[in-house]
This record gives structure tokens, C-alpha cells and sequence, in this order.
């Protein structure tokens, strides 16, 4: 057990660092997965779940990052919102898969960011907050998630039939 306690700060600060190249490996892996979906093959499904479910696991493991020198608010705010990014890219996962449940992960998640946004914006307003060791796109991280999870669950089902990000199964399961 005491090995696992030291493995979670160590392998969060390994996130922390090196995020922003997987990240970007990831959804050019992810956007490659959607083409191939999209040109109806069959292993473009398998690399969509592979990646998207690779980008949940480092936002989660991004949550367990120790700061130094920070409020207990600001320390609340950098493990909340990693884990809400897990959940929307996950739940943008089973959008795509045509799985059950994604709904609800989607909207939980980008409400919790919504309120997380704001209270950030006025705990900075108060100045009560210091902003030193803070990943400098958390904020813009979280609104694209939020936008796109969001757009996602409200897009028009007709619409990603059309594009082929669902498949018409898809929707007559979802009737049932």
C-alpha cells in the first residue's frame, strides 16, 4: 500500500509535465480514428476507444499532481477539474461508441466545470487566491471541453448520423 501512495504523486507529476505532448499525440490520434470511422472501416472504433480512453486516464492521473505553496482552495480546483475533464472525454467516448450512460456523464461534467469556472473567476476577483504553480491553460482546457462535450450532447442526432460519428444502430437503440 505505501508503494502506491508514493507511485500517485510521482506518476501525476510525470502527467503534470508531460501532458501537453500526449495530449496533442492523442487527438491527432483521435481525429485519425474518427476519419477512419467516418470512411466506415472497421478499426476506426478501436482506435477512437484506445486513444480517447488513453486521454481519460492521463486527465485522471493529472489530478494527482502536487503543487507546492498553494491555498486549499486553488489545490481543490487542480484535482476537480482534471477529473471532470476524464469524465467529459469519456463521455464523449460513449457518445461516439453508441454506448449507454453518456448523457449523464456529459452533462455532470460540464456542469461541474461551468461551476468550477465561475468560482474561480471570483475567487480570483477577491484576490484571495495565489496563481503560482498553476497549469496556465486549466481554464482554457476546461472550455474546450466543456464546449465540446456540450455541442456534442446537443447536436442534433440526424447530424451525426449524416457525418457518420454515429451509426444509425445507434440511434434506433437509443429509441428503445
Amino acid at each position: 500500500m505505501n508503494l502506491l501512495n508514493q507511485l500517485d504523486p510521482r506518476l501525476g507529476n510525470w502527467v503534470f509535465k508531460n501532458l501537453k505532448k500526449a495530449e496533442i499525440i492523442l487527438l491527432i490520434v483521435i481525429a485519425l480514428g474518427l476519419i477512419i470511422k467516418m470512411l466506415e472501416l472497421k478499426f476506426g472504433g478501436i482506435l477512437i476507444v484506445l486513444s480517447t480512453s488513453t486521454l481519460a486516464v492521463f486527465y485522471f492521473w493529472r489530478a494527482n499532481t502536487i503543487f507546492e505553496n498553494i491555498g486549499p482552495m486553488e489545490r481543490f480546483f487542480n484535482k476537480l477539474l482534471p477529473f471532470t475533464w476524464s469524465i467529459s472525454v469519456t463521455g464523449i467516448l460513449f457518445l461516439i461508441q453508441g454506448w449507454p450512460g453518456s448523457a449523464p456523464m456529459l452533462i455532470v461534467s460540464s456542469l461541474m466545470q461551468l461551476v468550477v469556472l465561475i468560482a474561480l473567476l471570483f475567487t480570483k476577483e477577491k484576490g484571495s487566491m495565489e496563481y503560482k504553480r498553476v497549469d496556465k491553460s486549466l481554464l482554457l482546457r476546461s472550455i474546450i471541453i466543456a464546449s465540446l462535450a456540450i455541442s456534442l450532447h446537443f447536436c442534433p442526432k440526424e447530424i451525426l448520423i449524416r457525418y457518420h460519428i454515429i451509426s444509425q444502430q445507434q440511434q434506433i437503440s437509443d429509441r428503445k
